[in-house]
């Protein structure tokens, strides 16, 4: 179990879906639905910069997977690609980085589950 599985905040280390946020206005929610068709791409490019590897661009993706994850209503997009940028820039072995990498696609699942229900 990694460290964000372990924390006890409510979505980290649950298998349901994940809607959005509450506090998400519902004219935006057009964008919401449009930005997590596309996380299933993020993971991939998140794969093919570990392939090279090539910490820098996998610190540029998580960047701004965190500048925009609460803005649309997904606080724990912005927590695990901040650990995500942090490990990349720390020098993080391989192995951690793809650990947080995985657990992001798990929660994309969760995400992509919870906003087909609204």
């Amino acid at each position: 179990m990694t460290e964000w599985e372990s924390q006890s905040d409510g979505w980290s280390g649950g298998t349901g879906p994940i809607p959005p946020s509450d506090a998400v206005d519902p004219e935006i929610l057009p964008l919401v639905k449009r930005y997590v068709s596309n996380l299933p791409k993020r993971v991939d490019e998140f794969r093919d910069a570990l392939a090279g590897p090539d910490r820098e661009r996998i610190s540029v993706l998580a960047h701004q997977t965190k500048g925009v994850g609460t803005t649309y209503g997904y606080p724990m997009l912005t927590v695990i690609a901040a650990r995500i940028e942090q490990a990349a820039r720390e020098n993080a072995s391989l192995d951690e980085i793809t650990e947080l990498v995985d657990a992001f696609e798990f929660l994309t699942i969760r995400i992509a589950t919870g906003i087909s229900l609204t």
